[in-house]
């Protein structure tokens, strides 16, 4: 072993080992190291969504085991891993024999749980969250990918194994062994890259034009591909085509575009003409001479389409039979479609520079966010810049931004010289003060009220919050006070998961944690003190005291609400959280006395130009109500108010003296809410107007 390698598995091996000691719900060190791994596949685009579940029952050849699931929306397919977990000071050799029995494992527990094995299992835990899902899809799902995660090395060279049929289903077979995990951390990469080859195409290969711009640090060709050669790439790999496409997050999972379908079934052999095609990258590019003699594409390195994915995912649904609709039984013949295709090759080291322009700017037919999707966008630069010179209150310790992936154990190798100094960053950078992009999002979208986004894993619900970051400039960095209020919704989150461990839903604790913050906040209309829990670093014991009283009320309501349907996946849907608003909880008294308050001089915004009347004008006497009615109506935009403006002009739906008060409420907001504005009879009027508009889809 290299000495690079040994440090990545020392310091991945205290990853684990953190992980099973902390809170975060993975006592057992095999699930922690899946979990770890689960996270890794997902931010490469490899899984969608997983879901870390135990399940082990029998012995011998009639043992099934399962240790995670992910099953990808817009698509008809289904993930099972299974984990090898050794856990010793140097990694263990498992060979072919140990790999075709961890792979029998978990095809015996892929057909129980099609067979309905659910029922013999104990309701409300992580195995019939697991099972109760794969049955329910056993009509929908038309194939499967199994995963073998291990921390050991394998004697034999390939990473993918020879296709097979379970049920009636085709099955592929994919191992993530610690080598392949160490390449694929080592080099910080945001994908690991798709390699195709091509040459056993009956052409040979993909007959293309080219020309050269080595100059600029890239390469453009232009190819057909069949449609039959389009499905069978995204049937292997999925989204996992579309990572770098800033559309395949935020558009392609939609519903498939009905025209694409038409032209597909009705007349494939126009589809050449009629739709725009697809436009892909690529890391390099392999060419040679056709059957016929000309030169074409052999094999492309690190493909990935970046314009097409609605195309590209409509071709892969058309050549499944239809189950439903206009075209039931029916599977588009994709040997008359053919797809355009614009090749950009581009140089490793305008990679990261040219990928997210090209799919900007080819991304024309729909509005696209200009929003780089991975973790060096200006606004995790510069909240880890600030991470790395904020010190915690006392300066005994600091919060560790990990920007990326593995970059915490990085710089502990490079910096822990000695034991001394290991101790001495272990101390600096507490593990349970390190925090990643993904975790950013998910606390910041149960702080704004989205417990169902951050139900649905680390990438959905860090695509979501990435929505509303903007644009940043290179060199943008947060303020002292907004660096504390992340770290703020941080310790909230936290605090609040370590308290739904505790009063025992296991399985369920993080789905309980996210709705039990987003309704803190949705009662207190966010006056949750996150300055104070920066100071204190910790929650409060009144907020403590109200959060062990609700969270098992909450968690009865979901559980409740979820009726005859699969309660994870009820938890990921907006309804549920519906369901929760309409809960009749009450904040304590103790709790809404530390809340802050829009009379509280220090939270009031003052214009300049402020009069010595406002100045000296008599705070007013405001219920929790009125506060939180005030504080919902300053924390709307003054574009939102001009929106609820224009809806209620142009529908009627709102009176003339509700259109003044709104006016006002943007022209306050414009000038950044001077004095105590809004007063709270106007406020009233703001939240019957807030809330109008939102039941309106306004």
């Amino acid at each position: 072993m290299s000495k690079e390698f040994e440090n990545f598995y020392s310091g991945f091996r205290s990853d684990i080992i953190d992980l099973a000691n902390s809170d975060d719900g993975y006592p057992q060190k095999e699930q922690a190291f899946t979990a770890l791994v689960t996270e890794d596949l997902s931010q490469a685009g490899i899984l969608e969504s997983p879901d870390v579940c135990y399940f082990e029952q029998g012995s011998g050849n009639t043992l099934k085991k399962a240790n995670a699931y992910s099953v990808p929306e817009e698509d008809s397919s289904l993930d099972l891993l299974i984990t090898l977990y050794h856990g010793k000071n140097k990694p263990e050799t498992i060979n072919n024999q140990d790999i075709e029995r961890a792979f029998n494992q978990l095809a015996r527990f892929l057909k129980a749980g099609l067979d309905g094995h659910h029922k013999n299992t104990e309701p409300g835990s992580e195995a019939f969250q697991m099972l109760h899902r794969i049955y329910g899809l056993k009509e929908e799902i038309d194939r499967v990918r199994f995963f073998l995660i291990t921390d050991a090395q394998i004697s034999v060279r390939s990473d993918k194994r020879k296709k097979d049929n379970i049920n009636g289903l085709p099955v592929s077979y994919e191992i993530w062994h610690i080598e392949r995990i160490f390449r694929f951390r080592s080099q910080s990469a945001t994908h690991e890259p798709v390699e195709l080859d091509l040459s056993d195409l009956p052409t040979g290969g993909l007959a293309c034009t080219s020309t050269s711009n080595l100059n600029l640090g890239y390469r453009t060709l232009c190819a057909i591909i069949p449609g039959g050669v389009l499905a069978a790439l995204y049937d292997e790999y999925g989204q996992r085509l579309l990572e770098l496409n800033v559309r395949s997050y935020l558009q392609a999972r939609g519903k498939v575009n009905k025209g694409i379908m038409e032209t597909l079934f009705e007349t494939p052999e126009r589809f050449l003409a009629y739709n725009n095609g697809i436009t892909i990258v690529a890391e390099e590019m392999k060419t040679g001479k056709l059957t016929d003699g000309s030169l074409g594409i052999t094999g492309i390195k690190g493909l990935q389409i970046v314009n097409g994915g609605q195309t590209t995912a409509s071709i892969h649904r058309s050549s499944k039979k239809e189950k439903t609709g206009k075209y039931k039984d029916r599977a588009a013949d994709l040997a008359k479609v053919s797809v355009q295709a614009k090749i950009t090759v581009i140089e490793p080291n305008k990679f990261e520079e040219l990928v997210p322009l090209i799919s900007k700017f080819s991304n024309t037919q729909n509005k696209v966010t200009e929003v780089d999707l991975r973790a060096n966008h200006p606004f995790h630069t510069g909240i880890e810049r600030v991470s790395r010179k904020m010190w915690a209150p006392g300066e005994k310790c600091m919060w560790y931004y990990e920007r990326a992936r593995g970059s915490y154990q990085t710089d502990k190798a490079r910096e822990a010289t000695t034991p001394a100094k290991k101790k001495e960053f272990e101390i600096r950078y507490p593990t349970s003060q390190r925090f990643t992009p993904t975790d950013l999002a998910k606390y910041s979208n149960c702080w704004n009220q989205h417990p169902y986004i951050a139900s649905k894993g680390g990438q959905k619900s860090f695509v979501y919050f990435m929505q509303d970051i903007g644009k940043k400039d290179d060199d943008w960095q947060p303020s002292d006070e907004e660096y504390k209020a992340h770290v703020g919704r941080s310790i909230l989150y936290k605090d609040i998961y370590k308290i739904c461990r505790e009063v025992g839903y296991k399985g369920q604790q993080v789905h309980c944690c996210n709705y039990t913050v987003a309704l803190i906040t949705n009662r207190t209309a966010k006056r949750v003190n996150l300055q104070q829990i920066w100071n204190r670093q910790s929650i409060s014991e009144a907020l403590e005291q109200n959060v062990r009283e609700w969270a098992p009320l909450i968690m009865k309501e979901m559980a409740d609400s979820a009726g005859t349907r699969n309660p994870t996946e009820w938890y990921k849907d907006p309804k549920c959280w519906e369901v929760v608003q309409r809960m009749s909880i009450p904040l304590s008294s103790e709790l809404q006395a530390e809340l802050i308050s829009v009379n509280d001089p220090a939270k009031v915004v003052a214009s300049k130009d402020q009069s010595k009347k406002s100045k000296n004008r008599k705070p007013q006497k405001l219920t929790h109500e009125d506060e939180n009615n005030i504080a919902r109506c300053r924390e709307t935009s003054a574009e939102r108010w001009l929106e609820i403006v224009s809806w209620g002009k142009s529908t009627g739906a709102l009176e003339t003296k509700q259109l003044g008060i709104a006016g006002s409420m943007a022209s306050l907001a414009a000038s950044g809410w001077p004095d105590e504005k809004p007063s709270k009879a106007q406020a009233w009027h703001g939240v019957v107007m807030i809330e109008a508009a939102k039941g309106n889809d306004i």
